[in-house]
C-alpha cells in the first residue's frame, strides 16, 4: 500500500479536503527504474508567415539531434496547408547525421492546417519504445476551408485514436498570432502535454530541451484510482521532474505515466470522501499530519494548473493565501498578453520544480492584494503623449532591430522613391488607436525624392529629381500584444526623474542616456528602452472605469471628431479664398500636364508618393489568425454627414439628423470661441488651424484612454455589466441621467486578420 495522509485547507475561501499518496513509498518495481525510451515526433510549421525565421528554427532542430538521449528516436515532419505535410526524418537515432535532410526544409511552402499533419504523425507512433510524444510547433492559426472548431475536432480525433500509446501532445507557439486556447485544448488531451510560448524564435531549443527532460523522467504506469461517487475531485500529481493535473474528475481516474522516482498524488475535493481506492486497495480517512513541504508542492502545482486551465482568480488566491508567494502574485495580477501569461506559467513550472524558485520576492503579508497599478506601457505612453515638450520615436534606429511588419505588405514593384539621408523622428503626439482592433500605432512621414523620366520632366518643365515624401506606420501594440520590443526615443530631460514612476509622475530611467542634445532650446536625452520589461497594461485599467465614464469619453471624442470636420471645411473655404495662405506641397501651382507626369510616377495630388505598381498578397495566399474587436459609438453617430449634406441642412433643405445637429453645434461653438474674436481672414485662418491642432491632440489623448480600456477588457476576457439590447439587437448603455445625447452602442466581434 502507498503511504497515505490527508489534511484540510481553505482554497478560494472554501474548505477543501486533500488526500496525499506517496507513490515513492510502496516498494513496487516502477519506483527508481531506468529511464524509459521515447519516440519524439516533431511537427514543423512551414507556412508563409515563417519566412525570415524558418532558417533559425531548422538550425535549432539540427542541434536537437545531437542532444537526443541515446535510446530515444526522433521523427521530424513538416506541414503547411491542407494535405501539405510530409515526414522528412522517421525514427532516427542519435548516431545519425540528419543535417542534409533537415536543410531541405528551409523554404516556406503555403498556409496552415494542423489536422492533416497530426493525422499523418500519429501513424508514426511505434511500439519499439516505451512511450511516444508529439510536439506541434506553429506561429499562427489554421487557415482551412472548414471552421476552426471543426479543425480542433479533427485534431482531437487523431489524438484520441491512439489512446494510451501517446504520452504527451505538446505545443510550442511562436509570436503573438497563434490561438493559445486552441493549443491548450490539444495539449490537455494528454496527461503530460505542455504548451510553451516563444516570443523569440531562438527560444525554441530551450522549450524542446524541457520536453526532452520531462520525457526522460517519465515511465509508463497504470495507477487506477476509484473515487467515492457523487462528488467532484481535482487530481494533481507532482514528481521530481514532471507534474500533471486533471479537474472535475468523477468516479474514476487512471494515471498513465509517473516520474520514475515516484512522486506524490494529491486528490482535492470540497467534501470529505468516505474512501479512495488505488490499484484495488481502499484507503479510509486518515488524520496523519502532512509535512508543510508536501503542502507547498501541492499548492504550487495546483495554482499552476488552475491558471493553465483558465481558472486564474482561484490560482491567484492559492498563490496569495496558501503559499504567499509575492513575486508570482504580482506577476499574475497584471498578466494580460500571451507573453505575460506565459511568463506566469514559466514561473509556476519553475516553482513546482524546486524551492529555490519560490518566494523570489519574499512572502505576501496577511491580507495582501497585489498592486493593480504596476507601471505599464500604457502608463508610459500616456506620460510621453502628455509631455509639455514633445517626445520623439526614432523609427529607423541602428541601435535596435529593424521594424517587422505583421500584416500583408503592399509592395511597389516599380518603386521610384529614394529616402533622403538623415534621422527620421516621429513625434509621439501622432499616436493612433485603431477604432476596432487593439492596435496602437504611430504615423510619420519620410522625406525623399522620385527620379522622373528625363524626357517627360523636360517636356513639362519639372525637375528630373522631384522632392516628395511617403507615409509610414509602425505599430507598437498589435491586437493587444507588444509588436515593437525595443525602441529608441528622444526624451526631454524635464520628463526624466529618478523617482519611482506613477501615472501622474515622471518617467523612471534606470540607465544613463546614450547621448544628449538640444532641440528647439530644450535639453533631450537619447534612450533605447526594452518595452518587454514592463507589462502592456495593468488591472487598474480594467477595474477603475465604469460605463458612465466610458460614455463621457466616447461623447467627448465624438464631439471632437465633429469639431475637426467643421474646422476642416472652414479652413478649406478660407484657403480657397486666400491663395497666398494655402498650404504648399500640393498640385495647386502645377499645370495639368505636370500633374499627369507626377501621377505617372506615383506622386499623388497631395504631393505624397503612393507607388506605381502596388501589389498585395490575396487572402488565399496568406496565413491568418482570429482576433477580438470592440467598438464604442453613440447611436446615430457612426458617421457624419458629408459637407454637401451639411450645407443643405444649414440651408434647411435637408432634415437635420443627430450627427448633423452635432456639426451645427460645433460650428456655432467655433464661431463663438474663435471666429467672432478674429479681426480679419488671415487671423481667423491661423486661429482655426491652431484650434484644429489642439482638437487633434485632445482626441489622441481620449482615444488612448478608450483604447486602454478596450485592451484591458478583451485581454482579461472581461465585459461590462448594465448593458441592454436595443430594437436592432445591439448592446447599448442607456441612462437618462447620463446618456443625454444618445445611447452608447458597445459592439464586439471576432475577425480574421491576414498575415
Amino acid at each position: 500500500m502507498y503511504n497515505h495522509k490527508s489534511f484540510t485547507s481553505k482554497v478560494g475561501g472554501l474548505k477543501h479536503n486533500v488526500n496525499v499518496f506517496d507513490l515513492s513509498d510502496n516498494g513496487t518495481e516502477v519506483v527508481k527504474t531506468a529511464p524509459a525510451t521515447t519516440h519524439h515526433i516533431l511537427l514543423i510549421d512551414r507556412s508563409g508567415s515563417m519566412s525570415g525565421v524558418l532558417d533559425t528554427l531548422i538550425d535549432q532542430v539540427i542541434e536537437i539531434t545531437s542532444r537526443l538521449p541515446k535510446t530515444d528516436l526522433l521523427t521530424v515532419a513538416w506541414y503547411s496547408g491542407v494535405d501539405q505535410c510530409r515526414v522528412a526524418v522517421s525514427k532516427a537515432k542519435l548516431s545519425e547525421d540528419l543535417s542534409v535532410t533537415l536543410n531541405d526544409l528551409r523554404r516556406t511552402v503555403g498556409l496552415t492546417c494542423f489536422s492533416t499533419a497530426v493525422e499523418m504523425s500519429v501513424k508514426e507512433i511505434t511500439s519499439e519504445v516505451d512511450q511516444n510524444a508529439i510536439t506541434l510547433f506553429t506561429d499562427g492559426c489554421p487557415a482551412v476551408p472548414w471552421s476552426e472548431s471543426e479543425e480542433l475536432n479533427r485534431v482531437v480525433k487523431s489524438i484520441e485514436s491512439v489512446g494510451n500509446t501517446l504520452m504527451a501532445f505538446n505545443c510550442i507557439g511562436y509570436g503573438n498570432y497563434y490561438n493559445k486556447q486552441f493549443l491548450n485544448d490539444l495539449s490537455n488531451k494528454t496527461q503530460y502535454g505542455l504548451v510553451f510560448h516563444n516570443s523569440q524564435i531562438d527560444q525554441f531549443l530551450r522549450s524542446y530541451e524541457e520536453i526532452l527532460h520531462g520525457a526522460e523522467a517519465l515511465i509508463p504506469a497504470k495507477i487506477e484510482i476509484s473515487l467515492d461517487p457523487g462528488y467532484i475531485y481535482d487530481v494533481i500529481y507532482v514528481g521530481n521532474s514532471v507534474s500533471t493535473a486533471s479537474f472535475d474528475v468523477e468516479g474514476a481516474y487512471v494515471l498513465k505515466h509517473i516520474d520514475r522516482e515516484g512522486g506524490k498524488l494529491f486528490i482535492v475535493s470540497e467534501t470529505n470522501p468516505r474512501f479512495i481506492d488505488l490499484d484495488g486497495e481502499a484507503y479510509p480517512r486518515t488524520t496523519e499530519k502532512v509535512a508543510q513541504s508536501d503542502k507547498d508542492d501541492l499548492f504550487y502545482a495546483y495554482s499552476h494548473y488552475l491558471y493553465r486551465h483558465g481558472r486564474r482568480m482561484k490560482a491567484l488566491d492559492v498563490i496569495v493565501n496558501n503559499v504567499r508567494d509575492k513575486a508570482i502574485a504580482d506577476k499574475m495580477i497584471n498578466a494580460f498578453t500571451a507573453e505575460e501569461v506565459s511568463e506566469v506559467e514559466e514561473m509556476g513550472r519553475l516553482a513546482i520544480s524546486g524551492s529555490q524558485n519560490r518566494h523570489l520576492d519574499g512572502k505576501c503579508p496577511a491580507g495582501y492584494l497585489p498592486a493593480k497599478d504596476a507601471f505599464c506601457i500604457m502608463d508610459l505612453f500616456g506620460l510621453m503623449m502628455n509631455s509639455e515638450d514633445p517626445v520623439y520615436y526614432i523609427p529607423y534606429s541602428k541601435n535596435v532591430e529593424s521594424y517587422k511588419r505583421i500584416g500583408r505588405k503592399t509592395e511597389d514593384k516599380d518603386n521610384r522613391f529614394t529616402p533622403v539621408e538623415g534621422e527620421v523622428r516621429a513625434e509621439l503626439k501622432e499616436f493612433v488607436w485603431n477604432k476596432e482592433h487593439l492596435n496602437l500605432s504611430i504615423r510619420f512621414d519620410q522625406k525623399g525624392t522620385v527620379k522622373l523620366n528625363a524626357k517627360a520632366a523636360k517636356r513639362v518643365n519639372l525637375p528630373e529629381t522631384y522632392e516628395t515624401k511617403i507615409y509610414r506606420t509602425h505599430t507598437f501594440i498589435k491586437d493587444g500584444s507588444l509588436n515593437i520590443r525595443q525602441a529608441e526615443f528622444l526624451i526631454p530631460l524635464s520628463l526624466v526623474s529618478t523617482t519611482v514612476p506613477t501615472r501622474e509622475g515622471t518617467v523612471r530611467i534606470a540607465s544613463p542616456a546614450l547621448s544628449t542634445e538640444t532641440i528647439d532650446g530644450k535639453e533631450y536625452g537619447r534612450w533605447v528602452w526594452d518595452l518587454s520589461k514592463i507589462p502592456v497594461i495593468n488591472r487598474q485599467y480594467v477595474e477603475d472605469i465604469g460605463l458612465d465614464s466610458i460614455y463621457d469619453l466616447v461623447k467627448k471624442s465624438t464631439e471632437l471628431e465633429a469639431r475637426q470636420k467643421v474646422l476642416g471645411f472652414r479652413i478649406k473655404d478660407l484657403e480657397d479664398s486666400m491663395p497666398s495662405m494655402k498650404k504648399t506641397g500640393t498640385y495647386t501651382a502645377l499645370t495639368l500636364d505636370q500633374i499627369q507626369v507626377l501621377e505617372d510616377h506615383g506622386i499623388r495630388k497631395d504631393g505624397v508618393y503612393g507607388g506605381i505598381e502596388n501589389v498585395k498578397p490575396s487572402a488565399e495566399e496568406s496565413d491568418s489568425y482570429m482576433t477580438r474587436t470592440m467598438t464604442f459609438y453613440l447611436s446615430g453617430f457612426s458617421s457624419f454627414p458629408t459637407v454637401k449634406d451639411y450645407v443643405l441642412m444649414t440651408e434647411k433643405k435637408k432634415n437635420v439628423n443627430k450627427s448633423g445637429q452635432m456639426l451645427i453645434d460645433q460650428d456655432n461653438s467655433v464661431f463663438e470661441t474663435v471666429a467672432k474674436n478674429s479681426k480679419n481672414d488671415k487671423e481667423l485662418l491661423l486661429a482655426l488651424q491652431k484650434d484644429l491642432k489642439s482638437s487633434k491632440e485632445e482626441l489622441i489623448k481620449i482615444r488612448h484612454k478608450i483604447g486602454s480600456v478596450k485592451m484591458g477588457k478583451i485581454l482579461n476576457n472581461d465585459f461590462f455589466e448594465g448593458l441592454d439590447k436595443d430594437a436592432k439587437g445591439n448592446l447599448v448603455f442607456e441612462d437618462e441621467k447620463i446618456t443625454t445625447i444618445a445611447p452608447m452602442v458597445v459592439r464586439t466581434d471576432r475577425t480574421v486578420e491576414y498575415i
